[in-house]
Order: structure tokens, then C-alpha cells, then sequence
């Protein structure tokens, strides 16, 4: 399989707090697995056989593990490289011939000649640092009629108590900055 034309990252990509915990992610449960597997579902309802798929902050790949077989190409991108060392780890232990992992931002993918069919962002967009600029390399990305697939928490929603507490463990290295 022709490897995705990725970009490296920029220079002043934050991929510090990710590869800090990457590890002890990997080793964590799924909070709500009857949730997740509800929109692994729902996802697959809307992909097809020879969809071109890429996948934003794949994290290690579990999902994108998942949900490959189901499409013609995947290829699973998240911004940090500990992360996908650990994907490509998963991968190697079960083979899926059309996934590939890279590491890339929505901003160093380029499309292919017809751009994807199908871009998902799962619990990524609360975490983008320029969310109209990552949405128009979304856009970008996709083809004339494509469709994105994101599920993110809503931060403005949250509790006060969260909401004011984040920008305090941003600063401690508990929270991306």
C-alpha cells in the first residue's frame, strides 16, 4: 500500500504532553465501552466498502484498528509520535493490509488527487489550538461530498468547576496546552 504524502510536523507542533502520557493511556480501559461501541456502530453505518478514510488524533489506534477493515484505505494520524509507535505496535500484532498510522496534524496531511471520502475526529476538536483553521484543512481534505465525522466533548458546557480547572492542570502538565 502507497503510504499517505504526510508532511512532517511543524517545528512548534505540542506533542509533549501526548507522548508524556502515552503509555499510561494505551494501558487505560474505554470509560463507556457500551458507548464506544455505539459509534464505532454508528460509524460504520456510514462508511463504505471503497471509502478513502483518515482519521484525525487517532490516539493508538484502537478505533481506526476497528474500523479499517470496513473501508478501501484508512490512514490514522494523530499529532504525537509515542502515540503512534504504540498504534503501529497494535497493528503489527494484528494485521490489517489497508491502515496505515502517521504522525500529522488535520495541517500536514495532503489529499489524495480525489480528496477523502471520510474524515472522522474522535475527541478532537476541543483540543485543536485554531479550530477554524483545523476545520477549513478538514474541509480541504475532503472530497466534493464528503463527510466528516467528529465527536468531542463541550468544554463550555461542562461544570464551572471543570471549565476553571483546566486552564490550572494546562499548567501543571495535566491537560494539552
Amino acid at each position: 500500500m502507497q503510504m499517505t504524502n504526510i508532511q512532517p510536523l511543524p517545528e512548534n507542533a505540542d506533542t509533549g504532553f501526548w507522548d508524556a502520557i502515552a503509555a499510561k493511556y494505551a494501558k487505560g480501559a474505554v470509560a463507556d465501552m457500551a458507548g464506544y461501541e455505539k459509534t464505532l456502530k454508528r460509524i460504520g453505518e456510514l462508511l463504505s466498502r471503497d471509502d478513502q478514510v483518515l482519521e484525525l488524533g487517532c490516539g493508538t489506534g484502537s478505533s481506526a484498528l476497528r474500523l479499517a477493515p470496513l473501508v478501501g484505505r484508512y490512514t490514522a494520524t494523530d499529532l504525537s509520535p509515542a502515540m503512534i509507535a504504540i498504534a503501529r505496535d497494535k497493528l503489527a500484532d494484528s494485521p490489517v493490509d489497508n491502515l496505515e498510522f502517521a504522525a500529522a496534524t488535520a495541517e500536514s496531511v495532503l489529499a489524495p488527487d480525489q480528496g477523502y471520502d471520510t474524515v472522522i475526529g474522535l475527541n478532537y476538536l476541543h483540543l485543536v489550538a485554531d479550530l477554524p483553521q483545523t476545520l477549513g484543512s478538514i474541509s480541504a481534505l475532503l472530497k466534493p461530498g464528503g463527510k466528516f465525522i467528529t465527536k468531542t466533548p463541550c468544554i463550555g458546557e461542562m461544570n464551572v468547576f471543570i471549565r476553571m480547572a483546566i486552564p490550572l492542570m494546562r499548567l501543571v502538565g495535566k491537560a494539552p496546552a
